[in-house]
């Protein structure tokens, strides 16, 4: 008597498929704090898209929403972002991002922490 290699039933598929989306998504933030005192003005966009396991970033551009005066930007993967990019194999990579301006307004003198300096013009 020849004994055949037993295949996974449907249900174990269903399971191992289950388990598969809930291990490979990860949920990760960043977060830039100026140092700026935070004003009440959160500003928040949901599935901002990133492409090719995020080759092609999201941009995140707090000056539209606080003219340059920012407190916090924070982008976070969620589970449903996770699993978007688990089923697209990372071809989308969604992020949310949260905006908080900086006390003061737009029109103030400080205009938040210092731009990088650019080694190449050294």
């Amino acid at each position: 008597m020849s004994h055949l290699a037993s295949r996974p039933g449907p249900a174990a598929l269903a399971v191992g498929l289950l388990l598969l989306l809930v291990a490979l998504p990860g949920c990760h933030r960043v977060i830039i704090d100026s140092g700026l005192e935070p004003a009440p003005e959160i500003y928040q966009e949901e599935w901002n898209l990133a492409f090719a396991a995020a080759i092609y970033p999201a941009r995140v551009d707090a000056s539209q929403w606080c003219g340059g005066r920012y407190a916090r930007v924070e982008t976070q993967q969620s589970f449903l972002n996770g699993v978007v990019a688990a089923i697209t194999s990372s071809i989308i990579t969604p992020m949310d991002v949260r905006v908080t301006c900086a006390a003061g307004g737009p029109e103030s003198d400080d205009r938040g922490p210092p731009a990088p300096e650019d080694d190449a013009k050294r």
